[in-house]
């Protein structure tokens, strides 16, 4: 997929699907097209609630980034974009 970051510009990477359940989780690992994920995994959980909505939980997990280069930029992604990714959800799905 296409991205933009202001430290990298315009670039590409590939995700990996790493845990999927249907309708309940899907999780992914950005990588670097045709090389190894770096280490970083984000994950939606999908849980029904009594009223009949789902409520959609986002883990960003970097614990398995073991490059030196990246664990000093860690966390890559700030908590105010973790929390964008899921209103942009929300808006895609309203």
């Amino acid at each position: 997929m296409a991205m933009y970051s202001e430290e990298d510009g315009d670039h590409r990477i590939e995700n990996r699907v790493v845990a999927f359940t249907e309708n309940q989780i899907i999780g992914w690992a950005p990588g670097q097209p045709g090389q190894r994920t770096s280490g970083h995994r984000f994950t939606w959980k999908l849980t029904p609630t009594d009223d009949g909505r789902t409520e959609v939980t986002l883990t960003y997990d970097w614990a398995a980034v073991t490059h030196p280069a990246q664990l000093v930029r860690l966390p890559v992604v700030a908590a105010d974009e973790l929390d964008a990714s899921l209103t942009h959800l929300a808006a895609a799905l309203a």
